[in-house]
């Protein structure tokens, strides 16, 4: 089973003509440069402790390759949908096109998690990882835009129902309450678009993100932990 999971990995890589794989992790703490650079290492170190545990071989730990973007003025604080936005740009420009020259399927267009899904740090993760306190990271989806933002493709037979023809003012207004979460910075939605996991994103996770739909089966809104 461990063995299955890295010789996918590495079929899907030579499907696509990528070289390697990975994800890319932007700080969005400056609170202390030492504190970053022990993360860093403590992630590395997790990385490589997760690859040795599936018998990787030195080819696969070059292919699994964590990329950190730092800018203190466009990161510092900044929110989760600030990184998708400056995530998305990276992923449609020539530098990461440039990374994967062999790719048959390019950035934008390839199912691979490192340009599907990006990792945001703030103090709080960055604090859960050099405290050892409930260790998590913040993964961004890439995909993911507010329901107000998608189109109507028409594909749902109800969305014309006169609901208001067969419920009570009362019922109605419950259906309203039901669909409000609390909000997360400025979200109310049951889905938005990040969620915490644990170390096991690291590698574990990888190539369950290739495909993009099972983010529903291991998303949890936070600021639970979700399943992974």
């Amino acid at each position: 089973m461990i063995g299955d999971i890295l010789a996918e990995l590495d079929a899907k890589l030579k499907q696509e003509g990528h070289d390697f794989g990975g994800w890319v992790v932007y700080r969005c703490t400056y609170n202390s440069d030492s504190e970053w650079a022990e993360f860093k290492d403590k992630l590395q170190s997790e990385s490589r402790r997760a690859l040795d545990n599936y018998a990787a071989t030195d080819k696969m730990l070059e292919q699994h390759v964590l990329t950190y973007v730092g800018d203190r003025e466009k990161l510092d604080n900044t929110t989760k949908s600030d990184v998708r936005r400056v995530f998305n740009e990276w992923v449609h420009s020539a530098e990461a096109a440039a990374e994967q020259p062999n790719a048959k399927v390019i950035p934008p267009k390839t199912d691979m998690p490192r340009y599907g899904f990006c990792i945001h740090v703030d103090e709080t993760s960055l604090r859960s990882v050099l405290d050892d306190s409930n260790w998590h990271l913040n993964l961004v989806n890439r995909h993911w835009v507010p329901e107000e933002e998608e189109e109507d493709d028409g594909g749902d037979p109800y969305d014309d129902f006169d609901y208001e023809g067969e419920l009570t003012e009362e019922q109605l207004e419950d259906m309203r309450l039901a669909a409000i979460f609390p909000e997360i910075e400025g979200c109310t939605e049951e889905d938005v678009g990040w969620c915490k996991l644990n170390s096991g994103i690291l590698v574990g996770l990888y190539v369950d993100f290739w495909d993009p739909n099972k983010w529903y089966l291991f998303y949890t809104r936070p600021p639970q932990l979700s399943r992974s």
